[in-house]
């Protein structure tokens, strides 16, 4: 099986619709994940540091791509193969991710480059 590495893009927030109808103790944006956060994943569970509601739009994706998948969201959806674009569920403060399979000797050439 393969790497995953989750990258956090964009932290957006809708104070429009939160204030019409959220919680008035939702705190906007996303306080769970930030801006250029990256997560490695090596399996298919998950990761402590990614939030529930957020692994419930990215887990087939996770799961496509640790197991080879070069299209996991639809055949020439992407401009890079083995990479998608996905964000959460959260109306009112969506997180933007980009997951994308890091290969063995990506992973390798980083870790010689750092030494």
């Amino acid at each position: 099986m393969g790497r995953v590495k989750i990258t956090v893009l964009k932290r957006s927030a809708e104070p429009e619709l939160a204030a019409k109808y959220a919680n008035p103790n939702l705190v906007i944006p996303c306080q769970y994940h930030y801006e250029d956060q990256v997560i490695e994943v090596d399996r298919f569970e998950k990761p402590a540091e990614i939030c529930g509601e957020a692994w419930k739009t990215m887990d087939t994706v996770v799961c496509a791509l640790i197991h080879g998948a070069s299209e996991p969201i639809g055949d020439q959806w992407m401009a890079k193969p083995g990479v998608a674009i996905v964000t959460c569920n959260d109306g009112f403060r969506p997180v933007t991710f980009k997951i994308e399979r890091v290969d063995e000797a990506e992973k390798e050439g980083e870790t010689h480059a750092d030494h």
